[in-house]
């Protein structure tokens, strides 16, 4: 644990990970101490950088964003310049939540949201692989949530690889009747994750 942080402050950011909506009144009493003494460790750490902001998690299904995906993206070159150029383009993508550099046979790992596949293909083909030069190719995997019923067996692993050039497949040439043109205005960007702070051990259920 950081030298700077006691018992107390551990305990108090890991109730604020868990429901940050709780009023100062709320976390004091949950801790063991009066309001003024727990509004004076928030604020300590919200000023020293261990507390970075609060977020409003939002439903993606409640707004329609129903198709989730992972695309693993290939740059043609992963030069200095065409990692920030790319990062900087990225920033402008609303269905991108998040985008990670990574290290093996790909250099990127997008978390993708939009409505529908066939809404995902339009921002692949007009956006990651269309006005995105420094991108190759991507690799689109749909992950499997905690929720889903498993498969017998081993499950097989859903995913689909598109480069900057190649022809589409009949699955995403149906006529833009039932094609969306662009996301919904709603543009959830908060992390669904709760990350584990290093003295927390292993996540609750």
């Amino acid at each position: 644990m950081s030298q700077d942080l006691d018992t107390v402050d551990a305990r108090i950011l890991d109730i604020i990970q868990r429901d940050a909506s709780l009023s100062v009144a709320e976390i004091a009493e949950r801790v063991g101490l009066s309001s003024s003494p727990c509004w004076r460790r928030i604020k300590r750490m919200e000023e020293s950088g261990f507390i970075r902001g609060r977020v409003t998690l939002i439903d993606n299904r409640a707004l329609g964003l129903d198709f989730e995906v992972i695309a693993s993206v290939k740059l043609s070159l992963p030069s200095r310049a065409n990692l920030e150029a790319f990062e900087a383009m990225t920033q402008n993508w609303p269905e991108v939540m998040e985008c990670m550099t990574v290290t093996g046979a790909v250099d990127y790992m997008m978390h993708v949201v939009t409505t529908d596949m066939h809404a995902y293909d339009n921002f692949l083909r007009d956006k990651l692989l269309g006005r995105a030069p420094q991108a190759r190719s991507a690799r689109l995997t749909i992950p499997r949530h905690s929720g889903d019923k498993p498969a017998r067996g081993r499950a097989p692993r859903r995913s689909a690889r598109y480069g900057a050039g190649s022809p589409r497949s009949a699955a995403t040439m149906r006529p833009g009747a039932d094609r969306l043109a662009s996301l919904r205005q709603a543009k959830p960007r908060a992390h669904r994750f709760r990350y584990l702070l290093p003295w927390q051990g292993a996540a609750s259920p």
